[in-house]
């Protein structure tokens, strides 16, 4: 995922997901949300069915903590 300067026009970084388990053509960011704070970019995965969690200052990826919440299997309790 590419970072553009809005002024120049110019990418200014380039973020790249690898969660282990999947075919780099399935991890394509398609949706991209921040927390309140701005801490935190929450970037889902395409066909992956997985989201990868950004610090937003360090740009670096804390985790991949699975699935979004509502998609797949659901567990009734």
């Amino acid at each position: 995922m590419s970072l553009i300067d809005t002024e120049t026009d110019e990418i200014r970084n380039t973020l790249v997901f690898e969660p282990q388990g999947f075919r780099p053509e399935d991890v394509t960011p398609v949706g991209i949300l921040f927390d309140e704070a701005r801490d935190r970019v929450y970037v889902t995965m395409g066909r992956a069915n997985h989201v990868a969690v950004v610090d937003s200052q360090s740009l670096e990826v804390e985790k991949y903590p699975g699935r979004p919440p509502g998609l797949g299997r659901r567990t009734i309790q």
